[in-house]
């Protein structure tokens, strides 16, 4: 009989067990455009920085992030993909559940809006008195896309 840490081995099977976190489904990258200051500041009585935290608990409500970028001061979001013009600020992350946030076709499964529950989601959630979140109509204020890489 030989032993493997506290455990006894009575097989002669060896395995190893191994603390850690592994990702085990396909990556999905996400980014997310916005026109308003989310830097982390880590200063939580900071105005950008409580922003961040309500965008990245939004995100939460769906899907745990994999991997959650550090917001990027951009100076022409719409180079970056964005629909918006001019600066603003690029917030990149990953989800390990597929299509986590997709709305499908009911018919074939074809995935007809990827970022549908985002926008739901962050659509008419009101932050404070001057900020509400807006991603559908005429005055969106934040956009998400999805993307195969990062």
């Amino acid at each position: 009989m030989s032993q493997l840490g506290n455990t006894y081995n009575t097989n002669k099977r060896n395995t190893i067990a191994s603390a850690g976190e592994n990702l085990s489904g396909n990556l999905q990258f996400y980014v997310m455009y916005t026109k308003f200051d989310i830097r982390a500041t880590g200063d939580y009585s900071d105005d950008s920085h409580k922003l961040l935290q309500t965008i990245i608990n939004l995100i939460h409500v769906r899907s745990q992030t994999v991997i959650l970028g550090e917001a990027v001061a951009v100076t022409d979001l719409a180079a970056e993909g964005s629909p918006f013009t001019g600066a603003g600020y690029i917030l990149k992350f990953t989800s390990e559940h597929d299509e986590v946030f997709a709305m499908h076709d009911k018919n074939t499964t074809e995935v007809t809006d990827p970022v549908y529950y985002l926008n739901n989601m962050f659509n008419d959630v009101k932050y404070d008195e001057d900020l509400t979140f807006k991603t559908m109509g005429t005055d969106i204020n934040i956009a998400f896309k999805r993307f195969e890489t990062i």
